[in-house]
């Protein structure tokens, strides 16, 4: 059985911070089972783009491993309408704050801006490669998702659809080879 709640990324908002909001609302942790509500389901896609977002905030943010939302840019190797990097998108976003157009365009055009932050079929990624750039001290991340090497074929007879979909999940969320980093 998955442990959904005890898989988090700790978040930091500065720009609820700003707004004068509630503790909770400026420091939290987001967990795989809030982005399996955000997405109306856990797949391995959605997996993966919460296991890489957290990698990369591992990387850009060693000594505290929080990430500081609307603090990165962040891109994707495909359109969004491209395989599952669309949903992926979502989860990226959700996470960091970096939107595409649909983002927050700022206080006075530049102070906790979110929009266009996220973008999608970008020349500075390679197949399968999501790269994530701090934008305070221009530190970057590149994270490779690749779960094919790890998913199981669904047609095992031995199992119905839903064992066989959440086994995958659980292999990836299991795999150490599903995500690398550089």
């Amino acid at each position: 059985m998955l442990k959904l709640k005890s898989d988090t990324i700790k978040i930091h908002e500065p720009f609820a911070e700003y707004l004068g909001n509630t503790p909770e609302i400026i420091d939290f942790e987001i967990s795989l089972l809030d982005v399996a509500k955000l997405s109306g389901h856990l797949c391995p896609s959605v997996a993966g783009a919460f296991l890489l977002t957290r990698k990369a905030v591992e990387l850009l943010y060693p000594d505290t491993k929080v990430c500081i939302r609307g603090q990165m840019e962040v891109h994707l190797p495909g359109a969004p309408d491209e395989g599952p990097l669309g949903p992926m998108a979502n989860v990226i976003s959700y996470i960091t704050g970096a939107w595409s157009e649909t983002g927050f365009g700022g206080l006075g055009g530049t102070r906790y801006l979110r929009k266009d932050l996220l973008h999608f079929a970008s020349p500075l990624c390679k197949k399968r490669e999501f790269v994530f750039i701090r934008l305070d001290n221009k530190k970057t991340a590149s994270v490779f998702f690749n779960p094919k090497p790890i998913l199981q074929k669904l047609t095992n007879s031995e199992k119905t659809f839903q064992e066989s979909w959440q086994a995958n999940v659980e292999a990836i969320l299991n795999s150490s080879d599903a995500i690398e980093s550089f």
